[in-house]
């Protein structure tokens, strides 16, 4: 026995050995990826208030980067870079070689891993505002020109936050990334393609290469995935006719919301800081992925683990709200439509606490209450119906679905820890008896039910809340066999992203 525990313990000690030799590598692949040096750009150590657009503090950069159990705000960019492009298929999909590359996807991500909570804002390629460095107003994709500080600097600057990190990946680097990962999985309720013109007078053809035939739960390979949140003339078969996005760029952001949103919820289920899963990534984005130096490989571990936990479904997912504008020289572009709505977007951004940003207070007004709509019937247009509503009402919806197979009785308010206040004024837009009933994950969700006949402009007074159970019973469910303008738009919008590939 005594020569057993010995020769175990023997073994311990080897795998022990073996384990942190292991973990050395993992940790020295980690740190062999590609860095720049922003330090001039970057908020460091603790925020000191400095002035900011509106009046709004925001943060100047001291000594010392901000630990990883702070909130931290990520700027995350898309390259467009084609270097990898070498054959006439590729140059069909994603065009030539362009120099220098421009930033084709930008989004903000504010993490908390203590609170466990995350927010994310994009920026449309075609904003049109002050470009840092006295270079005047343009696209705000072209401050990526002179490389990332321009970038950030010209978005600190319009937007009052301060950035912490930045990580950028080109296509190729995207595409090998969602392999890396095992693909992506995706609902589909339609086919998919993107058909556009490349140019002026040039033929309609597929663009980005996108053309998805399956239908239902869909596994996107690093390809495909690329085509998806690339494709500017986005398509759906509807009833046997191809349909159009109809919300243009807007689209195109949700939909590389969702597959951020998507990637993150599969890397927190599948555990890929496991050693041998996360050196398959890091081999895939060797060359095609960038970080700031002081994204540490111990912060980004420490980061990730802090995060386990997470309810991805609760991300919240905002755009920046533009109109179409045409310059002084003749281009087309987008610029900023509600500057109060930026402020209230960034608030998070800005490290504003909950009760000044409206999230917790008895005060509550419709702007600070964003809203999911649920279609419960099957009664074509409603949810799109719901959705107009609520905005006009001054609401926030972040999205609509339909929850087959439908038939529910009555309407319902979902609503997370804290968020009673939000779930009560959204319920007093809506019918009397509306159940209200909170849930773990955070986030306000709308299911119409029978009784549902549309959003209130003006909340009721307030009454009690039925308890679970007081249904009123069901009226039934109606469909049309011509669909209106608005249904199929209705239809378009639910087809894309539904909830039944969240599964896990």
């Amino acid at each position: 026995m005594q020569r057993g525990l010995i020769a175990l313990n023997g073994l311990l000690v080897v795998f022990a050995l073996a384990t942190a030799g292991w973990g050395g590598y993992v940790y020295n692949r980690v740190r062999d990826l590609d860095s720049i040096d922003l330090d001039d750009v970057l908020r460091r150590g603790d925020e000191t208030p400095v002035a900011a657009p509106g009046g709004v503090a925001t943060t100047a950069p001291p000594d010392e980067p901000q630990p990883p159990s702070q909130p931290l705000n990520f700027l995350l960019v898309g390259s467009d870079s084609r270097e990898f492009v070498d054959s006439e298929e590729d140059a069909d999909s994603f065009g030539v070689v362009e120099s220098p590359p421009r930033a084709d996807t930008i989004l903000l991500a504010r993490v908390d891993p203590v609170a466990k909570t995350a927010a994310l804002v994009s920026f449309p390629r075609d904003l049109y505002l002050d470009i840092a460095g006295d270079q005047g107003r343009n696209r705000i994709n072209t401050a990526f020109a002179a490389g990332p500080s321009g970038l950030i600097q010209t978005i600190s600057e319009n937007f009052g936050v301060s950035i912490d990190h930045y990580v950028q990946v080109d296509f190729e680097g995207f595409k090998e990334l969602i392999d890396a990962v095992g693909g992506i999985e995706l609902w589909l309720s339609y086919p998919v393609r993107d058909w556009g013109r490349p140019g002026p007078g040039e033929p309609l053809r597929n663009i980005s290469g996108l053309d998805i035939s399956e239908t239902t739960c869909v596994q996107l390979d690093g390809t495909q995935a690329l085509s998806y949140v690339r494709s500017r003339h986005f398509e759906q078969l509807i009833d046997g006719r191809w349909t159009p996005d109809p919300t243009g760029d807007l689209g195109r952001i949700q939909r590389q919301q969702d597959l951020v949103v998507r990637a993150v919820s599969k890397a927190l289920r599948e555990g890929l800081l496991n050693p041998v899963k996360l050196l398959r990534v890091l081999d895939a984005v060797d060359g095609h992925l960038f970080t700031d130096d002081n994204l540490k490989p111990g912060d980004a571990v420490d980061l990730a683990s802090q995060l386990d936990g997470l309810d991805v479904h609760a991300i919240r997912r905002d755009t920046i709200p533009t109109e179409t504008y045409i310059t002084p020289a003749g281009a087309d572009v987008q610029r900023i439509s509600d500057q109060t709505e930026v402020d209230r977007i960034m608030r998070v951004f800005r490290g504003l606490p909950p009760e000044e940003a409206g999230a917790a207070t008895a005060d509550v007004v419709p702007g600070d209450v964003s809203v999911t709509v649920v279609n419960g019937t099957g009664r074509t247009g409603e949810a799109l119906a719901a959705r107009q509503g609520f905005e006009a009402a001054g609401f926030v919806v972040l999205g609509t679905r339909s929850a087959p197979p439908f038939g529910v009785a009555t309407t319902s308010v979902e609503h997370g820890p804290g968020e009673a206040a939000q779930a009560a004024l959204v319920a007093r837009h809506l019918p009397e008896g509306t159940l209200v009933s909170e849930v773990p994950a955070p986030g306000i969700t709308v299911t119409t039910g029978a009784d549902f006949a549309g959003v209130a402009p003006q909340p009721r007074p307030d009454a009690a809340v039925p308890p679970p159970g007081s249904a009123a019973p069901a009226a039934p469910s109606t469909t049309t066999t011509t669909l209106s303008e608005e249904e199929h738009l209705e239809r378009f919008y639910a087809g894309v992203g539904s909830a039944e590939c969240y599964a896990g």
